[in-house]
């Protein structure tokens, strides 16, 4: 469906970010859908750290914020190719045609920013409270439920760094390696 209208391909390369470059595109007025590649999500916080909101994969049309505002998605995230990336490039005019002629498109669209917002939600209310211990073993689950890969191959694998989800659970590296390491010792994981 996607392919029928009017967008252009781009590759990223591990390591940039989508959107933060002003002469490739403008924020408001540009939109992707992930052919090939992984990409992180984060935003900086007061003391300059990095906090991973998510991750974003192949086959996902992310971020579809037809308002730009103070708080859009645009202006509040930095999304940045942790693999090589290809994405198709979609104006915000095409997009609103997309979703006006396809239900299902619009449906699918729907879903996924209602599972963000849901991911972003249970993040919000329960990482201040949640020991790291059950913020690492909630991420690798996540990560593994939501990884697309895992519906097609089953390789039960976690594509990020230990720094990244240190950025994600709001812990330190040492602390994840420990925790990582205890996790193995208990056969949870290898």
């Amino acid at each position: 469906y996607i392919l029928s209208y009017s967008h252009a391909l781009h590759e990223y390369h591990k390591g940039e970010y989508l959107f933060h470059d002003i002469s490739k595109n403008t924020h408001e007025n540009i939109f992707y859908y992930i052919l090939d590649g992984y990409t992180l999500v984060h935003g900086t916080t007061e003391t300059g750290d990095r906090k991973i909101i998510c991750y974003y994969a192949k086959g996902t049309f992310p971020n579809i914020d037809l308002n730009y505002r103070v708080f859009s998605n645009y202006a509040t995230e930095i999304v940045e190719a942790m693999t090589n990336v290809t994405v198709l490039l979609f104006s915000k005019d095409t997009i609103v045609e997309m979703l006006k002629n396809s239900f299902e498109f619009t449906k699918t669209v729907i879903n996924f920013n209602s599972e963000i917002i849901a991911l972003l939600s249970y993040q919000s209310i329960t990482l201040p409270y949640l020991s790291a211990e059950t913020r690492l073993c909630d991420f690798l689950y996540l990560s593994y439920i939501f990884h697309p890969e895992v519906q097609r191959h089953s390789p039960e694998k976690v594509f990020a760094s230990q720094e990244q989800i240190s950025q994600f659970i709001g812990v330190t590296r040492p602390q994840v390696t420990r925790m990582v390491g205890k996790l193995k010792e208990e056969g949870i994981i290898e």
